[in-house]
């Protein structure tokens, strides 16, 4: 097999983990609205930092057990929170 099949072939299997990124988006999107009418509904508030820090512990803990950059999940953790916060506030 050529490098540039090769090449090819690796494109096609980042193309499908991007498309099942994205569908696990979507749905994290669904539940992250459903989450905010619940907290709305019980006058909870929206960010509650014991829960974000310790979903972000995990995260940070995984990655290591992983042997992946730690801060770079972090931080695409951050991301996706914030989208959550700010779609949960839109309710």
């Amino acid at each position: 097999m050529s490098l540039d099949d090769r090449l090819k072939i690796l494109r096609l299997e980042l193309d499908e983990l991007d498309t099942k990124i994205f569908n696990l988006l979507i749905k994290r999107y669904e539940l992250c609205k459903e989450i905010g009418k619940l907290k709305h509904s019980l006058n909870i508030p929206l960010y509650q930092q014991e829960r974000y820090n310790e979903k972000k512990n995990k995260i940070i803990t995984k990655a290591k057990k992983a042997n992946l950059p730690p801060d770079y999940l972090e931080e695409i953790y951050e991301l996706i929170h914030k989208f959550c916060i700010k779609v949960q506030s839109m309710e």
